[in-house]
């Protein structure tokens, strides 16, 4: 198995040990190895297929709650050009990929969406083929990029879509049980910007930690986070300058 994705693999074993409660010495138990052994196996992040197998029957995990999502997704920053170049090329794939990058099976699309099979399996095959995507038997969807994944700056997707996104998303007062808004304006040098820009970056890290951790709970609901950081003075303020 390659390095990187066994180390993947291993960090989202310990995301759904941590979900269920499952402790060290009782996963050391059921496998029948010694708790210190366990921990090395953990520490290497080189685990045979065997020891994989072993481990992941122990804990109850599925292969399909370990790669509903993608394996490869904190190695990608930004889609690539053709990737964008056909998600903006029509509206269904950028919509279709989205569906199962957020965990949705094919009969799930096809029972939620105004998909009909043929639909569906003509843009699951263009996003397959752009390396978005992975069909397998029985039709078992693998997003091969995550919901991590940027759109590239002043590229296609944001052209299209950013505007739209941004409108529809500030629509609000932010004053739900589940919302919040934090909107700060103040004189700050070059030091202190990047050292709140690395802050932010730590965030969204975070966020998509989390969302990791929360990949097949079905409770889960979909939550944007929107973050912005700009030089910036509003224009009311300017047109009073002399």
């Amino acid at each position: 198995m390659k390095m990187s994705t066994c180390i993947i693999l291993v960090d989202r074993i310990k995301s759904h040990l941590k979900k269920r409660g499952i402790t060290y010495a009782q996963l050391a138990k059921a496998v029948a190895v010694s708790e210190s052994t366990l921990k090395r196996w953990f520490s290497s992040k080189n685990l045979s297929l065997k020891q994989l197998d072993q481990v992941c029957i122990a804990a109850g995990i599925t292969l399909e709650e370990l790669t509903r999502t993608p394996l490869e997704e904190n190695l990608q920053k930004y889609f690539t050009e053709y990737q964008e170049n056909l998600m903006s090329l029509k509206e269904e794939y950028l919509v279709v990929f989205y569906l199962v990058a957020f965990g949705k099976s094919f009969d799930e699309i096809l029972k939620e969406y105004k998909f009909s099979p043929v639909k569906l399996r003509q843009a699951l095959s263009k996003l397959e083929s752009v390396g978005l995507v992975d069909v397998h038997i029985k039709n078992r969807l693998i997003p091969k990029v995550g919901l991590g994944t940027m759109w590239i700056p002043k590229g296609k997707l944001s052209q299209k879509y950013f505007y739209l996104i941004r409108d529809e998303f500030m629509n609000s007062y932010f004053v739900e049980d589940s919302e919040s808004q934090l909107f700060l304006s103040g004189r700050l040098s070059n030091e202190s910007s990047k050292l709140i820009q690395k802050k932010l970056d730590k965030v969204s890290q975070e966020f998509r930690e989390l969302y990791l951790l929360d990949a097949n709970d079905k409770n889960a609901n979909n939550i944007s986070l929107f973050i912005g950081m700009r030089p910036w003075s509003f224009s009311i303020i300017n047109n009073y300058k002399k």
